[in-house]
């Protein structure tokens, strides 16, 4: 069908109509394109790091916004058909006053041209909706190629950072491990120094308690006799009874002299013959450990302690064996010396009850407050060395071990013994 203008006027309207309605169009699928050609790649840059919600919410984005920009489409080319059709309806007008054939014809070549566009604007829409689908899928196709590329890459990173996780808490677990087993074998050896610490204290404690006895008493004893002796009225009867107490006490009779004697002599021994030479005389003696010629059934557990430390072969055993009489001589021999030391111990006991009965005849001359005070004296200033025992016997004085030893030093080491043992037995 041919198309018929009815005048140049109305040829020209159509036609600028028809051009904006075509710039409109093309401005419209335009944009469109950019927004698909904008999510693609979008997505194609972000593909990586997308998880599977994110890859879905952006594509509902994406296809959110091309079902908004084909209804702004719509709309528009209906405002624009709108305006057509009212152009329209203001030319039929126009034409009703005119002849009714060429009204006629105008309105048939108008609902044929309608009609054209009709089925143009279809077959677009159409077309682009075809486009829409096809991009969508393309779209989706890429999101699901590069996201589970990316989340291949992100699982694969999530496994190796779970691997080094637990390999650093392994090892971290066996450092504290062996930290916490350093801690308890330090903790246990600190017990048992604690231990014998504690052991030697109290046997300290133990043998201290006739010194502690001996010097406490002694003290306590002038303490008294000071403040007696201080009195403006001074009892005789007092101080006399109190002077009777010492000697008897600590005299040379009194017990507690006895005993700090004997635990004097004790130490003398243990410092003049060691542990380890007391112990090889013992069993070269007794024919024990080293020296023995039957195994002993037995035998304590300290002994079997020892026995596995030195672990003696054969051939030292029977080499051992040629030391055994010596050592027996030689026991014998210092059994004889310590019996002299006895004896000249009890010896020495003797000569100073003499001397102390001596004593017990001069105070008879004298007052017991001139006793007291001479006793008091002495013992507050005993840090004069004219009086010292080098000074008084001569085998001392040949003796250079002993010049350094004199009763200042004596009482110092004393006093340090006291504090020991206070201190033991806090």
């Amino acid at each position: 069908m041919g198309r018929v203008y009815m005048d140049e006027g109305e040829k020209e309207v159509d036609d600028d109509l028809d051009i904006k309605v075509n710039q409109s169009e093309g401005l419209d699928q335009l944009g469109l394109l950019k927004l698909q050609a904008n999510s693609l790649g979008a997505l194609t840059a972000t593909g990586h790091t997308l998880t599977d919600e994110q890859k879905k919410r952006y594509l509902e984005e994406q296809e959110d916004q091309i079902v908004k920009a084909q209804i702004k489409k719509d709309r528009q080319k209906n405002k624009k058909q709108k305006k057509f059709n009212q152009k329209k309806k203001l030319k039929d007008q126009q034409n009703m006053q005119r002849s009714p054939s060429q009204n006629s014809q105008k309105e048939e070549n108008q609902n044929q041209q309608t009609q054209q566009n009709q089925n143009q604007s279809l077959n677009q829409t159409g077309d682009e909706s075809t486009n829409n689908i096809n991009n969508s899928n393309s779209i989706q196709k890429i999101i699901e190629k590069g996201g589970e590329v990316g989340l291949e890459e992100k699982l694969e990173k999530n496994r190796e950072s779970a691997r080094n996780s637990r390999i650093r808490k392994k090892i971290y677990i066996e450092l504290l491990e062996q930290k916490v087993l350093k801690l308890s074998e330090e903790l246990e050896v600190k017990k048992v120094q604690l231990s014998e610490k504690d052991n030697y204290l109290d046997k300290i404690h133990y043998q201290t308690r006739f010194l502690d006895k001996y010097y406490s008493g002694q003290e306590a004893f002038f303490d008294k006799l000071d403040g007696l002796l201080k009195q403006q009225k001074k009892d005789q009867s007092s101080i006399n009874m109190l002077l009777d107490s010492m000697r008897l006490r600590m005299g040379v009779s009194g017990k507690e002299r006895k005993d700090a004697m004997n635990y004097f002599f004790k130490q003398y021994l243990n410092i003049a013959i060691p542990q380890h030479l007391r112990y090889i005389i013992w069993s070269a003696c007794f024919n024990k450990d080293i020296f023995e010629v039957e195994p002993d059934p037995n035998k304590p557990e300290w002994r079997e302690k020892l026995i596995k430390l030195l672990e003696p072969t054969k051939q030292q055993a029977q080499k051992m064996q040629r030391f055994k009489q010596l050592l027996v001589t030689e026991k014998d021999n210092m059994n004889e010396i310590l019996q002299n030391m006895l004896d000249c111990k009890q010896k020495l006991l003797q000569k100073m009850y003499t001397i102390e009965f001596a004593m017990d005849e001069i105070r008879e001359y004298f007052s017991p407050i001139q006793a007291a005070s001479v006793m008091n004296f002495l013992h507050r200033n005993q840090d004069n060395g004219e009086y010292s025992h080098p000074n008084i016997w001569d085998s001392l004085k040949e003796c250079q071990d002993l010049q350094f030893y004199e009763d200042e030093d004596l009482d110092t080491e004393s006093q340090n013994m006291q504090k020991i043992f206070k201190i033991g037995k806090m």
